[in-house]
């Protein structure tokens, strides 16, 4: 496994540094949905693990966003989001992140999470703990829900279930501090995890979002479920919601229709 933890690392940096290029430089921008993006700096982040990975494990699976083909082979596996928020990232905000996992047996064991324009590197090791840079990290203690803040996002597909979306948006937004949609769901759950979010929900996600924060939330202290508060499965749960366990049951109510 420490092979594994300087590889995941070591993907998650220089995958940084291509992003940090395209950033500053122009873009192509090809749409794969109707407001669903893709770009130059998805691709070559992507080919650029998934070329470490493979160098020194080629018999281990690979999910990644970009990719035409991804079979959920639990065994030994790698789930990569080499641009997660990809509109900031057109539109030049800061918030987008690096998500890559390591998967055995169907079990998160890596969970690597980082924001290159922030430096910052979330990582988590199944029993070990969650951590900032180093510095392991713990979910928020505030159990009032009038002084949290909660995280969310809107999927792509929100023009076939806006109504939905919107009834929760606004359950949420009535009864806690604030809500943000920075628009980076690995952000958000790495956000939770190092208490700066007390909860986070969203519809629609993929395993690529996910996987890495799962296991970062849940080393930091934290919980994640499905909107009916049953184990999130990947790969089959289509609603998450991550908090800090003390408001967990609070906010399953309010986004309960």
């Amino acid at each position: 496994m420490n092979k594994r933890i300087e590889v995941i690392k070591r993907c998650a940096l220089e995958a940084g540094e291509i992003l940090k290029y395209y950033y500053s430089n122009d873009l192509n921008v090809r749409f794969k949905g109707k407001i669903d993006m893709v770009t130059d700096a998805d691709t070559s982040s992507q080919e650029r693990i998934i070329d470490i990975i493979k160098s020194e494990f080629p018999d281990d699976e690979i999910i990644a966003e970009e990719s035409s083909k991804n079979t959920l082979n639990l065994k030994s596996t790698w789930i990569i989001d080499p641009l997660d928020g990809t509109t900031n990232f057109v539109h030049r905000l800061p918030w987008f992140a690096i998500s890559i996992a390591y998967l055995h047996n169907g079990d998160i064991k890596l969970g690597l999470i980082y924001i290159p324009i922030l430096n910052e590197l979330f990582f988590a090791i199944k029993g070990e703990g969650a951590f900032l840079n180093e510095k392991r990290i713990s979910v928020s203690e505030e159990n009032c829900l009038e002084k949290c803040l909660v995280g969310t996002g809107f999927p792509y597909s929100i023009h076939e279930n806006y109504e939905e979306i919107v009834t929760r948006f606004k359950k949420v937004l009535i009864n806690v501090r604030g809500i943000r949609r920075p628009g980076a769901a690995a952000q958000d759950l790495a956000y939770v995890a190092c208490g700066r979010f007390d909860a986070f929900y969203e519809d629609g996600l993929k395993p690529w979002d996910v996987a890495a924060g799962i296991l970062l939330v849940n080393e930091a202290g934290g919980k994640v479920t499905d909107y009916k508060g049953e184990e999130y499965k990947i790969g089959q749960s289509n609603q998450i919601l991550a908090s800090n366990l003390l408001l967990h049951e609070k906010i399953k109510e309010l986004i309960s229709l």
